[in-house]
C-alpha cells in the first residue's frame, strides 16, 4: 500500500526550542516533586511518557535524566535483591504485575545519569544496571542508547 501522506517535516528551530522549553519546566517540576516525596518513581515516570507520546513509536527520542534510583512509597530498589540474573527477573515480575509496563517499545531511551549513585562501587552498580537494561531493553523493547553516560 502506498501511503499518500505527505513527509513529516523536521521541527523548526523555533519548535525545538520551545519543546525544550517545555521540557525543561517538566524537568524541574519532577525534580521538585520527587525532592518534596522523599524519593522519585521513576517506573511510573516512564510509563506517564509512553502515554504521552502515543503513535510516536520507534521514531520517539526519549532523553531521560534520571539517576533511575526508583524510590515510592511501595518499592524501593535499594532495598531489592539484585544480586542474579533470577533475582532481578522475579523484582521485574513483580513490578510488572503490580504496576504494567511503560509502552517504551521501539523509542529510542537515552537514559543520563543511570547508576551515578554508585560511582566507586562498581559490584553495586552492575547489578543495578542489569535491572535497567532487562527491563527497558528486555521487557519494555526499547532501544536504549548509553551514549551520554
Amino acid at each position: 500500500m502506498i501511503s499518500t501522506r505527505p513527509a513529516a517535516r523536521p521541527p523548526t528551530r523555533t519548535a525545538r526550542a520551545k519543546a525544550r522549553g517545555v521540557a525543561g519546566k517538566k524537568a524541574l517540576e519532577e525534580l521538585e516533586c520527587a525532592r518534596t516525596q522523599d524519593g522519585s518513581d521513576v517506573w511510573g515516570a516512564l510509563d506517564r511518557i509512553s502515554e504521552a507520546m502515543p503513535g510516536d513509536g520507534p521514531d520517539a527520542r526519549l532523553l531521560v535524566v534520571s539517576d533511575f534510583a526508583q524510590t515510592d512509597k511501595e518499592f524501593r530498589i535499594s532495598r531489592a535483591d539484585l544480586s542474579t540474573a533470577q533475582k532481578r527477573e522475579t523484582v521485574l515480575d513483580t513490578l510488572v504485575k503490580q504496576r504494567g509496563l511503560p509502552g517504551l517499545k521501539g523509542m529510542h531511551v537515552y537514559p543520563v545519569g543511570l547508576g551515578m549513585q554508585y560511582d566507586g562501587r562498581p559490584s553495586e552498580s552492575e547489578d543495578f544496571e542489569a535491572f535497567w537494561a532487562e527491563m527497558l531493553e528486555g521487557r519494555a523493547q526499547a532501544h536504549v542508547h548509553y551514549d551520554y553516560r
